[in-house]
């Protein structure tokens, strides 16, 4: 039976989260899923099971590959092998979230519901959005945290970097090693292909954050407050060197930038956007209807 959507788990180090995470999604998920686990760096008696790729050069088990390289050599194996085309959607995973219920047929049902949509991340269920959303409902939105991104193979196969197959490249971009802003880098690249990013109380994701602040050791990073500084860095460094940007909000507002340019093409969907006044809690919104005449897509710029 053909499945529709490639699961992609990210982890290092963490077979027991992994295991719990791959069980869930076979509980509520099995016939929508093809899970495939990438261990970067892991050491191999931590391995999972359930691995289907162990990056394992010198490099990789000192340092890892984070966000950015890690997902990208996900996505690579799928191209390599032939299968991309085999998967309507790709779902990219850390592995240090888990789930309480379905989500991957939610998210799908909210896909099909809204096809301006490229990628759709599950609401945290501690987030501050979730009021401003309202209960099993989504709102278009210009940056999201990367912690489970459903990603549509359509918006891959327009912005994926085939040249950065056999480098760091590919979706994500590798250049930024630990990867503060490629998430975001993302999300406007989706719009400016006329593709929105949602946000779904449909299901929610829980993250145990305790992995990253005090088991630095087990998955072989530096220490939290070290490596969150690194991170920043890097990032900062890497927005300037490759858009100018000197701050934070300059990156930021240019995913604003797009963001509202998605509305002024696509006005129907305006009821869509995540805005204060939806803090007062409604019925569920349903996708505004297109015109007759509403264009498809937008200009590519």
């Amino acid at each position: 039976m053909r499945r529709r959507v490639a699961v992609i788990i990210l982890s290092r180090n963490l077979p027991e989260a992994v295991d719990r995470l791959v069980r869930g999604l076979r509980r509520y998920d099995l016939d929508d899923t093809d899970i495939y686990v990438v261990e970067a760096g892991t050491d191999r008696d931590k391995l999972s099971e359930h691995h289907t790729t162990w990056a394992n050069s010198p490099e990789v088990m000192q340092e890892g590959l984070r966000l950015a390289r890690g997902f990208n050599l996900g996505v690579r194996e799928l191209v390599r092998a032939g299968r991309l085309h085999e998967y309507e959607y790709l779902f990219l995973l850390r592995a240090t979230v888990h789930f309480d219920g379905p989500v991957v047929s939610r998210l799908l049902d909210q896909l099909e519901q809204h096809p301006r949509v490229g990628i759709i991340s599950p609401c945290g269920e501690h987030w501050p959005e979730r009021e401003l959303i309202g209960p099993d409902s989504l709102r278009y939105v210009w940056h999201i945290n990367h912690h489970a991104w459903m990603v549509r193979r359509e918006l891959v196969e327009r912005i994926i970097d085939h040249q950065g197959a056999d480098g760091d490249g590919l979706l994500f971009d590798g250049s930024n090693f630990r990867s503060y802003g490629t998430d975001t880098e993302l999300i406007v690249k989706g719009y400016i292909n006329d593709y929105a990013t949602a946000l779904s109380t449909a299901c929610f994701l829980s993250e145990d954050p305790e992995l990253l602040k005090t088991r630095a050791d087990l998955i072989r990073t530096d220490p939290y407050d070290v490596n969150a500084r690194k991170v920043f860095d890097e990032g900062f460094q890497w927005m300037r060197r490759k858009y100018g940007f000197t701050t934070r909000l300059q990156f930021q507002e240019y995913a604003r930038l797009w963001y509202d340019r998605f509305f002024v093409l696509h006005p129907w969907l305006a009821p869509q956007r995540l805005l204060p006044v939806d803090h007062v809690a409604g019925p569920r919104a349903a996708p505004a209807p297109a015109p007759e005449s509403a264009p498809l897509m937008a200009p590519q710029p």
